[in-house]
């Protein structure tokens, strides 16, 4: 069983906040839209993940990740991976 618990989503939360100035709080000012699963979806985009390692982690069907991606896109305005984006965005600080 690979699927990310509360917990361990909650520990990826505070490390990408710890180790990306506010990373989560940040992102969720800059784009107030984002929902807090939006939030931890992105946390998973910033290690560089796929849609499909995030579709076994998270246990979810790949179309499901695949949309949530495509929705982060539209949200951030970008055709570049959601895992660039992400590191873009961190790298702001």
């Amino acid at each position: 069983d690979y699927a990310l618990g509360k917990e361990q989503v909650m520990a990826l939360r505070e490390a990408a906040d710890r180790h990306f100035g506010r990373f989560t709080s940040r992102l969720a000012k800059a784009y107030p839209e984002l929902t807090r699963g939006d939030l931890d979806y992105c946390c998973l985009y910033l290690l560089g993940l796929s849609d499909a390692d995030i579709s076994a982690l998270m246990q979810r069907a790949y179309n499901t990740v695949s949309e949530r991606s495509r929705k982060l896109k539209g949200v951030f305005g970008s055709e570049e991976p959601i895992a660039v984006t992400m590191r873009s965005f961190a790298a702001s600080v």
